[in-house]
C-alpha cells in the first residue's frame, strides 16, 4: 500500500514539475503535493475503518450463530436418552468385553469343537474372570499317541490368531497311558 501511495506522490510530482516554473513550483508543488497525500491516507484510513466494521458485524453474526448451536447442543445434552446414549459411547469398550467374558454357551462350545478337533477331553472346566480352568486328559489309541494329542492341541491352539482363548502356562502334567493335565485358557 505504502510503495503504491509512493508511486502516485512521484507521478503528481513530475506532472507538477512539468506544468510551473522553478519559483513556483516549488512552493505550489509541495502544498499539492501535501494535500493529495493528506486526501490519500483520509481515503485510505476511511476505508480501513469501514471494512474493520464490516469484519466486526460479520464475527458478531457467526459469534450469534456459535452461541445458538451451543445452547442447542445444551439442550440436547440435557435430555435423559442422549445422556444414556453417551454413556453407553463412552464404557462401550468395557461392554463389548463384559459380553465376550459371559458368553458361557459359546465357551462350552468351543470345548467341545477342541476336544473333536484334537482328541483331548476336557473333563470337566470351572469358569472365572475370564479364565477356564480345565482337567482334561488324552488317550493313546490306535490313532497317536497321548502325548502326540496333547503336543499338537497346545502348538496349534497357541498358533492359531482366531482362536477364542489363549493358553496359560501348563504347570502340571500326569502321564500314564493316558495325559492327565490341567489347562488354563484366558479368553482374548
Amino acid at each position: 500500500m505504502l510503495l503504491w501511495v509512493r508511486y502516485l506522490y512521484i507521478i503528481i510530482l513530475n506532472f507538477d514539475l512539468m506544468n510551473e516554473t522553478k519559483e513556483v513550483k516549488t512552493k505550489k508543488s509541495g502544498l499539492t503535493l501535501s494535500v493529495i497525500f493528506f486526501i490519500l491516507v483520509l481515503v485510505v484510513t476511511a476505508w480501513i475503518n469501514f471494512y474493520s466494521n464490516k469484519i466486526e458485524q460479520e464475527n458478531n453474526k457467526t459469534q450469534a450463530k456459535i452461541d445458538e448451536v451451543v445452547a442447542s447442543i445444551n439442550n440436547i445434552k440435557k435430555d435423559e436418552k442422549t445422556q444414556i446414549f453417551e454413556l453407553i459411547e463412552r464404557n462401550k469398550k468395557a461392554l463389548d468385553r463384559k459380553a465376550i467374558l459371559s458368553d458361557i454357551p459359546n465357551f462350552v462350545g468351543v470345548m467341545k469343537q477342541m476336544s473333536d478337533t484334537y482328541n483331548v477331553d476336557f473333563e470337566w472346566f470351572n469358569y472365572s474372570k475370564g479364565i477356564v480352568t480345565s482337567q482334561s486328559k488324552a488317550i493313546t489309541n490306535n490313532e497317536s499317541l497321548a502325548y502326540e494329542k496333547v503336543a499338537k492341541f497346545i502348538k496349534e491352539y497357541r498358533a492359531d490368531e482366531e482362536s477364542l482363548f489363549n493358553i496359560l502356562f501348563i504347570d502340571a502334567l500326569e502321564w500314564t497311558n493316558q495325559i492327565k493335565f490341567n489347562v488354563e485358557l484366558e479368553v482374548k
